[in-house]
Parts: C-alpha cells; structure tokens; sequence
C-alpha cells in the first residue's frame, strides 16, 4: 500500500511537470510563428 503524502506528492510532480512542458511547447511554437512572421515581412 502506497502511503497517502507519497501519492499527493507524485501527483503534485506529475501535473508540474505536464504543466511545465506544455508551457515549453507553447513558448516555442510562439517563437517559431513570429520568427517565420517576421522572415516573412
């Protein structure tokens, strides 16, 4: 039986981390669409 801190405290990590990453992802793809925008004009 997995104590319940333990659990808690790899859920907290889990979403962090999807969180984290998605925010990485997102700041990229930004990035990349105004690098192109701005090759374009």
């Amino acid at each position: 039986m997995i104590p319940h801190a333990t659990l808690t405290v790899a859920l907290a990590v889990a979403a962090a981390l999807s969180l984290w990453t998605t925010g990485v992802a997102w700041r990229h793809r930004d990035a990349r669409s105004r690098a192109a925008r701005w090759r374009c004009s």
